[in-house]
């Protein structure tokens, strides 16, 4: 078995830990039997699934397709041994496809607001714009690459972004929203996972 499969086989099993804490296919928002307050389960869902993502070295997204992907194959499975009726499995498939359950559409809310907050402190530290780096970044271009092109090593854009991160976590703690040491394990993953962040180029459309 390669470590493809492996890795693949391991995020199924994540999937299949979460779905056996919730009914067969629900929607994150119901209070769970233990009493637990949806926000506080959710929180250790997210925790979980990142924990995962970070032992299987994939980004969030790769996590996210292949838990999707296991949910729509137990959608079918419970289809096909009688267990769901056609509509249930329809209104189960949309809710997948709309990032319902398993924390996924958090997890899409997450990423956007991350990547959102990684452009505008890189763009600050580039000395451009975040409309401007956005649209370099859609010509195929990396962080990496933008700050070169104006002078700026990628060392300088990684300091302002920790700086700002350390900020915003300093300011967690003492909103009693996270404790100090989940402030550090969120700081580590940021230093962790930076470097491939900002030399990461997507790939710019095709010209017709």
């Amino acid at each position: 078995m390669g470590i493809k499969t492996i890795a693949l086989a391991a995020v199924a099993g994540a999937a299949l830990f979460l779905a056996g804490t919730m009914a067969p296919f629900p929607s994150i928002g119901a209070q769970d039997g233990d009493g637990t307050p949806p926000a506080e389960r959710q929180t250790k869902r997210d925790r979980f699934l990142a924990r995962v993502a970070g032992k299987l070295g994939v980004d969030v997204a790769q996590l996210e397709q292949a838990v999707q992907d296991t949910r729509r194959e137990l959608v079918d499975e419970a289809l096909a041994n009688g267990r769901i009726t056609d509509e249930q499995a329809a209104k189960a498939r949309e809710r997948i496809e709309n990032g319902e359950g398993a924390g996924l559409r958090r997890f899409k809310e997450r990423r956007a607001h991350l990547r959102g907050a990684l452009i505008e402190e890189s763009a600050t530290a580039i000395g451009t714009s975040p409309e401007e780096l956005r649209s370099e970044l859609k010509a195929g271009k990396s962080i990496a690459d933008v700050a070169a092109e104006h002078g700026v090593s990628v060392d300088e854009v990684k300091a302002k972004i920790i700086e700002a991160a350390e900020e915003k976590l300093g300011q967690a703690v003492s909103n009693g929203r996270i404790d100090q040491a989940q402030a550090e394990e969120a700081l580590e993953r940021l230093r962790n996972r930076l470097h491939d962040a900002l030399n990461r180029a997507r790939e710019a459309p095709a010209t017709p």
